[in-house]
């Protein structure tokens, strides 16, 4: 069953709220952001 957008904030405010901080990693995010910037650059063009 597919959860709503309430739901998945809800539960990732639970997860974050119960996470030890020494178990997260750093991600690199380069890709997401040239993908973020090429899009916004088609909205524009569109």
């Amino acid at each position: 069953m597919s959860r709503t957008r309430a739901q998945q904030a809800k539960a990732l405010e639970e997860w974050a709220n119960r996470v030890d901080a020494s178990e997260l990693r750093q991600a690199d995010t380069e890709a997401l952001r040239e993908i973020a910037a090429l899009a916004k650059r088609r909205a524009e063009v569109d």
